[in-house]
């Protein structure tokens, strides 16, 4: 074997091994979807705030999209979700010097730490969700 078939060997078989090892940056995760939708209080759109999905199989971990104007676009896997949607404003009612301010949630416990809401991720067709929530319980005013 001469030199240049040498050298041209090493190199065919580092190609090889990059090409093999292309895959191997570790596990992927689950595949993932893009969810859309509205976030109404008394039928105003929520300014800013959360929409978080915790999926059912309790072996995944919660997403999370931004609210803004009502709207929120994020990704989560296909699945059941428990939904909570949370969400401040008004005058802080802790303010502190040191500390960022801590404002009252506007958002009843309902829609969010209490959440009855839910949302199912299908893999195939659109993902859109909106949520019409009210301050007051139903049947109250």
């Amino acid at each position: 074997m001469t030199r240049s078939q040498g050298v041209r060997r090493s190199g065919f078989a580092i190609l090889l091994l990059a090409m093999a090892c292309a895959g191997c940056g570790g596990p992927k995760g689950p595949e993932t979807y893009v969810v859309t939708g509205t976030a109404m209080l008394d039928g105003k759109p929520l300014p800013t705030g959360d929409v978080i999905f915790y999926p059912e199989a309790t072996n995944m971990p919660a997403v999370m999209g931004n609210l803004k104007d009502g709207k929120f676009v994020f990704r989560a896997v296909a699945g059941k979700h428990r939904v909570e949607i949370q969400a401040t404003g008004g005058e802080p009612i802790i303010a502190s010097p040191v500390d960022p301010p801590v404002y009252k949630s506007i958002v009843p416990a309902r829609y969010n730490s209490q959440s009855t809401l839910t949302a199912e991720v299908q893999p195939t067709g659109r993902n859109h969700f909106d949520f019409a929530l009210q301050s007051a319980p139903p049947g109250k005013k």
